[in-house]
């Protein structure tokens, strides 16, 4: 006897003893795998899913994942001139799959600027990883960023992890309808006057100075096709200050490996530091080398010691240099 012999009669018997009447039919790898489609699926609380998030999801039972969407159509955007529907790309959504260990969640979500960096903390005080923040127009008005997130776990805390991110965006909405174009602060002067020792001190290191600016770069080893690259090939972690001393902006660049992303971006963030961008600049480095751009505003002391503590956190002193 055959396997699909086998299996069909195994079935039928089945059907029989549950007072079921089965019809005639050929057991192939595509039934086969409708019967896996099946377990897997009901091994994922699909009804806590949309519970929790408050969405209604639909499930590919080919590639058993659950996923729930909505569009952001709550604020209106023009893409060069154009008001873009939300079908166009204006979608926010989370899949869900299920592993022996519980689930996976993957993700974008679609957010304005002032909602990015409280979904982000969201997302990460919630047990998710935050892996890409970046752009998908030009001319876009207002801004629009996409942030990707993917987490494993059980299902309810991945599933809380979602609603926590959708409800931040939900919060800065409900203040104010319209995404702000400013941070709000008064502008800085034009003539920066920062002082170079105090942050020399702080990060160990002689920072370049220009006009009142100071810039520190520290780089660190890395191969790509078989070639050593480091600082003045772009892999370098880097922060530029302005203004005064009292009031100052930091803008910068992190390059870290991706077991490091996740505990520096959380560092930065309880510090108040605002995250852009989080993308590659290289295909096949090595190691993997992710990069995530920041600013901020405050003392400068302050935001000097905020990006150190990102160095702390991700173990960066012990691969940057000139930090010891």
């Amino acid at each position: 006897m055959g396997v699909g012999a086998g299996l069909g009669s195994c079935l039928r018997r089945c059907a029989r003893l549950n007072n079921h009447i089965m019809k005639p039919f050929f057991i192939s790898g595509t039934i086969l795998l409708g019967i896996v489609s099946s377990t897997v699926a009901a091994e994922l609380d699909t009804a806590r899913v949309d519970q929790i998030t408050g969405l209604k999801g639909k499930m590919n039972e080919k590639e058993h994942v659950y996923k729930v969407t909505f569009p952001r159509d709550d604020v209106k955007v023009v893409v060069d001139g154009w008001t873009m529907p939300p079908f166009m790309g204006l979608g926010t959504w989370a899949a869900f799959t299920s592993r022996k260990d519980g689930a996976m969640v993957m993700g974008d979500t679609v957010l304005f600027e002032d909602e990015v960096n409280a979904a982000m903390s969201a997302a990460l005080d919630n047990g998710l990883n935050v892996t890409a923040l970046h752009n998908h127009f030009f001319f876009d008005h207002p801004k629009v960023y996409f942030m990707h997130i993917e987490g494993e776990g059980p299902v309810d805390k991945l599933a809380t992890g979602i609603r926590k991110v959708y409800d931040a965006a939900k919060q800065i909405r409900a203040a104010n309808s319209q995404p702000k174009d400013s941070f709000g602060a008064a502008r800085l002067p034009e003539k920066s006057s920062i002082t170079a020792a105090p942050l020399n001190e702080i990060f160990g290191a002689q920072g370049e100075s220009k006009d009142g600016l100071v810039k520190f770069t520290f780089g660190r080893p890395a191969t790509m096709h078989g070639t050593k690259i480091g600082k003045d090939m772009g892999v370098n972690t880097w922060a530029a200050f302005a203004g005064g001393d009292d009031d100052a902006v930091v803008d910068g660049d992190f390059a870290v490996t991706e077991d490091e992303l996740q505990p520096v971006l959380k560092a930065l963030l309880k510090e108040k530091i605002n995250i852009v961008a989080i993308h590659q600049h290289m295909t096949h480095e090595e190691p993997r080398i992710m990069f995530f751009h920041y600013c901020s505003r405050g003392t400068g002391k302050d935001l000097a010691q905020a990006v150190k503590g990102g160095f702390v956190v991700g173990g960066l002193l012990k691969v940057s240099a000139p930090i010891p």
